[in-house]
């Protein structure tokens, strides 16, 4: 499992600037402090980071970089994808 961690500076600032709650990287999952304990956005992020686990490391960034230039962020199949896990509970 991924830290998740509450937003420092840095990444706090990043969310709050493209106004998302949370977000995966390679160093873990990091949420903006008001969001921490919301489930929901925990299993979205969770999702990113199974997508990495079951596709790979290098695969999962690739594709996620080329689904948001081919479909844009909305669209993007990962993102569809975690947004279901979110809304589900899974």
């Amino acid at each position: 499992m991924p830290d998740i961690k509450p937003a420092g500076w840095f990444w706090g600032t990043f969310l709050r600037w493209l106004d998302f709650g949370g977000v995966y990287t390679p160093w873990g999952i990091y949420l903006q402090p008001k969001y921490f304990n919301n489930h929901s956005l925990r299993r979205h992020e969770l999702c990113h980071w199974l997508q990495r686990q079951r596709d790979g490391f290098v695969a999962y960034w690739l594709k996620t970089f080329w689904y948001l230039m081919r479909y844009g962020y909305f669209n993007s199949p990962y993102e569809i994808e975690a947004r279901e896990a979110a809304r589900r509970g899974g």
